[in-house]
C-alpha cells in the first residue's frame, strides 16, 4: 500500500449498529428515495457475488448494504404507517374533502 491509497475505514467505523449515520459509507442514505436505496443495494449484491472480490472492499460493501437495508426498513415502516391513516380515513364516513370543493366550483 502507498501513501497515496485511500485509507480504508477500521472496524469501528464499519460496524455501525445505531441509527443511520449520514457521515458513512459513500454516500448519504438518510436522504435516499426508498427506491435509489434499494438499486443501490441491488448493484452491492451483484457485486457481492463476485467471487473474487477483495476482502478490505467486501467489509465496506457489507457495512453499506446494512446501512442500506436499515433505510429500507425505516422507510416500510413510514410508509406502512401512512397507508393505514388513509384506509382507516376511508371508513369514517362523511363527505370527502373533494366533494365540497366540486360542489362549489359547478355553482356560479
Amino acid at each position: 500500500m502507498t501513501d497515496s491509497d485511500s485509507p480504508q475505514p477500521n472496524a469501528a467505523e464499519l460496524n455501525d449498529s445505531g441509527p443511520i449515520d449520514s457521515t458513512s459509507g459513500d454516500a448519504s442514505v438518510v436522504d435516499m428515495s426508498y427506491g435509489d436505496a434499494l438499486a443501490e443495494l441491488e448493484e452491492l449484491l451483484t457485486e457481492l457475488e463476485d467471487a473474487d472480490i477483495d476482502v478490505d472492499l467486501l467489509t465496506e460493501r457489507v457495512a453499506r448494504g446494512a446501512q442500506l437495508v436499515r433505510h429500507c426498513q425505516e422507510r416500510l415502516a413510514i410508509v406502512s404507517g401512512e397507508v393505514d391513516n388513509v384506509v382507516s380515513d376511508l371508513a369514517t364516513p362523511g363527505p370527502a374533502p373533494d366533494t365540497d370543493l366540486a360542489e362549489s366550483a359547478g355553482e356560479g
